[in-house]
This record gives C-alpha cells, structure tokens and sequence, in this order.
C-alpha cells in the first residue's frame, strides 16, 4: 500500500493487474534520493497489509502474492547532500553535506 500524500497516513492498496495486460511496477523514492533532489522527488511511505478483500477476516489462507526487491545503497562515502543541480536560489539547501555513512549512522541513532 502506498501513502496518498494528500492525505498523509492514508494508504491506498497496490491492486495487481491484469494477468493478461501490461507488466506493473511500483518504485518507492528512499530519503537518500529525496536528499540529492533537495525535495525535488518526495520520498515514498509504504506498509504492507492483506489484500483489500481479507481485512476483517479473523480466519481464511490469504492467497500468494510476489513480490521482486531490489536495494541500492550509496557507497559510505558518497555525497548524501543535495546535488548542484537541485539548489538554485529559489530553492536553497534544504539538507546538510554529509556521506551516505554519516546519513545512515545518524538515521540509526534517531531509530533507535
């Protein structure tokens, strides 16, 4: 399910396609990218719940479902700042010049 910004906490299910149709693919944004756009491209929130027809159900098998993941991660010391491209005067540096370390080691401290 994916967050409808408009609506923030709000998720709308993923609904597969049809088997016959064209191929679907959903891509989420990490907040790594949403920093080196400068807010440009929004990170995406997702959760993953029962299909739309199983909620409420206290019994049942909930039918097979696949899922394909694939993560980038950037090098530890690759920039996690804005890229140049996105800061312009209109829309300054909205993040701070670390590396993708520093980044995760300061998302791990607030996680946890």
């Amino acid at each position: 399910e994916l967050e409808d910004r408009s609506q923030p906490g709000t998720f709308a299910p993923v609904l597969p396609g049809n088997p016959d149709g064209p191929t679907e693919m959903v891509v989420n944004i990490s907040d790594t990218f949403q920093r080196w756009t400068n807010n440009v491209i929004k990170a995406g929130v997702h959760q993953v719940s029962v299909p739309p027809t199983m909620k409420g159900r206290t019994e049942g098998f909930c039918p097979e479902r696949y899922s394909g993941i694939f993560f980038f991660k950037a090098h530890r010391d690759t920039s996690a700042g804005p890229l140049p491209h996105f800061v312009t005067e209109k829309r300054p540096a909205a993040y701070d010049e670390i590396t993708a370390l520093q980044y995760q080691q300061r998302m791990t401290k607030v996680l946890y």
